[in-house]
């Protein structure tokens, strides 16, 4: 205003004309009127050139589509800074309140950022969940009632009347609710919101996408860096983070029994299974099968393979004894050469229990065995040489990499050999080093 009538010599009045067509968001059209009138202004004041004036009136008119005065930026820049603070320090009381208090559309945007931050959503709980605000308890953002199809002002604060008690049923002590049977409860009861497990698909009574995370254990391991996008910690992409704590190291494990496992004939066809070697950390390598040198030593990873797989390691100051090294198959398959999907399906157990007891953060795991072993596909470790993936069954990220007998036999795989495993460094790096 003060500059129209300066400028332009235009009264107050006609200046605050031109300011509510701006603050309002009205059409620019509006202007058409006054824009003579500036021009006109300027040359009389001898302020602007006709071109000048004009110029500055076109730059006036796109103010017309989004602009606020000094004191409105300065509102928004200190909310942006408190809701950035709750946001790190606070994120569950964060996305609660902006679920509670803000637009209905936004909903599934907030909870797929509560996601993102590891927050675990649950669908509403009688004897925990508010009627109209959403609340955190135990880790967990409980859905309120109001939420739920169906249940209005009123039921809403009538589910929170719902009690449960204790009573014994046969040899066990069962949570039930006590109330009557009515269109509430049976709501209530469809979801599993009463203590039972859901009668029907809980995704229908909401307005929102409901159905609850997928990867529990990640988020397990992921509770001490809320700030972790959850899209890129499934592939280790996090660029100059340092997850510290998530590499220590580990109490070793062996099975004895293994030497004794008749599950399938490849006992006959070697000397003996292939033992596990102990490492120091919670990082494993899983190779494919014994070769003739395993099966002579009873170690893996020694021979023409094993050198190249260790002098590649070296050069990120990586070293054997670091890693619990083990196989898919423990058995040398010296007739069949490769093991088959039954071999694999036979000797699985025994890498699970090493999973189950090892705990592994990070795991190598080589060549289309590994491929079968860990994600049932039969086949194209190329394609996935190099590639890192949370295995939530397993709870371990994997690095995926070419077999190092496949490097030997084919120079042209030495490349995809050497990234495979200078991507398996990086993300020991990511995740704090050994």
């Amino acid at each position: 205003m003060q500059v129209i009538n300066e400028v332009a010599g235009l009264p107050y009045t006609v200046a605050d004309k031109i300011r509510k067509i701006i603050s309002k968001k009205r059409d620019v059209k509006l202007f058409d009127q006054y824009k003579q009138m500036f021009i006109d202004g300027c040359k009389d004041n001898k302020t602007l050139t006709e071109s000048e004036a004009q110029e500055f009136w076109d730059a006036l008119e796109k103010h017309a589509h989004y602009s606020f005065n000094k004191a409105h930026s300065i509102s928004y820049s200190v909310i942006a800074y408190w809701c950035a603070f709750c946001k790190l320090y606070y994120p569950a009381e964060f996305i609660c309140a902006n679920l509670t208090y803000g637009p209905d559309g936004k909903k599934d945007e907030i909870l797929q950022e509560a996601r993102n931050l590891n927050l675990e959503i649950s669908l509403p709980k009688v004897g925990i969940s508010d009627s109209h605000k959403w609340i955190i308890k135990e880790g967990k953002i409980y859905i309120p009632f109001i939420e739920i199809k169906g249940i209005g002002e009123a039921a809403a604060i009538e589910c929170t009347k719902y009690k449960t008690t204790e009573e014994n049923i046969g040899f066990f002590n069962t949570s039930i609710v006590v109330g009557k049977e009515d269109k509430i409860s049976k709501l209530l009861k469809a979801i599993g919101a009463m203590g039972n497990n859901p009668t029907e698909d809980p995704s229908q009574y909401f307005s929102f996408f409901v159905k609850n995370d997928s990867y529990p254990n990640l988020n397990k391991r992921l509770r001490n860096f809320p700030s972790i996008n959850k899209q890129a910690a499934l592939s280790l992409s996090i660029d100059s983070k340092k997850l510290r704590g998530f590499i220590h190291t580990a109490s070793g494990f062996r099975n004895p029994e293994l030497v004794h496992c008749r599950s399938c004939e490849l006992n006959r066809q070697c000397k003996r299974p292939v033992m596990p070697s102990v490492g120091r950390y919670n990082v494993m390598v899983v190779g494919e099968a014994p070769g003739r040198n395993e099966d002579k030593e009873g170690k893996g990873f020694i021979g023409k393979e094993g050198e190249l797989l260790w002098e590649e390691l070296s050069k990120y100051d990586l070293i054997r004894r670091y890693f619990h090294v083990t196989n898919c198959v423990k058995c040398w398959p010296s007739e069949s050469k490769t093991p088959t999907p039954l071999h694999i399906a036979k000797c699985k157990p025994w890498l699970e229990e090493e999973l189950k007891k090892v705990m592994p953060v990070l795991t190598l795991v080589f060549g289309n065995t590994g491929l079968q072993c860990f994600k049932g596909e039969s086949g194209g470790i190329t394609k996935y040489n190099a590639a890192t993936e949370w295995l939530e069954e397993y709870s371990t990220w994997v690095c995926f990499c070419l077999h190092p007998s496949a490097a030997l036999r084919n120079r042209d795989n030495m490349i995809l050999f050497q990234a495979g495993i200078k991507n398996f460094a990086d993300k020991i790096s990511i995740l704090g080093g050994l």
